[in-house]
């Protein structure tokens, strides 16, 4: 017996009968399994690839601007990368490490406040409030900004993917 989804089966017609699945249920009910299959077990992961491992690489690449440390921002970022600026303009990797290191900016502070991460498998997000203070040709700039940076597993290590600044 077929009925139109607008008129569906008054309750007491189902007794002792199959409820009939409306294809929507079914494709409804299957999406959220994938999703959960998917993103529920390795978003919120945990263990020496998960979060503790995500603060250690932000603190690394903190560490390594504060001190212009080519060689650790070189080991922290993965081949090819994005690095946006707040500004707008991008770099490579190299143009991002060449910059960090050639001396023009000298950082004075550097500090990362509101840290948030989320993992998605080999993929991590980590979003945070940039607070600093720089030397430029003689001139003190105090810099406040967000940033967002994408990190991918790679060969069992966090690499920086992407880096995007934006004002706050």
């Amino acid at each position: 017996m077929w009925r139109s989804r607008r008129a569906p089966l008054p309750a007491a017609e189902y007794q002792g009968e199959t409820m009939p699945i409306i294809r929507r249920q079914l494709a409804v009910a299957g999406t959220g399994l994938v999703c959960a299959a998917a993103f529920g077990a390795e978003t919120f992961a945990a263990g020496p690839g998960g979060t503790e491992a995500i603060s250690a690489a932000v603190e690394a690449y903190r560490v390594g601007l504060l001190n212009a440390d080519g060689k650790l921002l070189n080991a922290l970022c993965s081949n090819p990368i994005a690095y946006g600026h707040s500004s707008g303009r991008v770099q490579t990797r190299k143009e991002f490490i060449d910059e960090a290191g050639n001396g023009k900016s000298v950082w004075k502070t550097i500090g990362f406040s509101d840290l948030s991460i989320l993992l998605n498998g080999g993929n991590a997000m980590s979003r945070f409030v940039f607070n600093g203070v720089n030397e430029v040709n003689g001139k003190q700039n105090t810099l406040r900004f967000g940033v967002l940076i994408v990190w991918a597993r790679q060969r069992g290590k966090w690499r920086l993917l992407a880096r995007q600044g934006y004002k706050i």
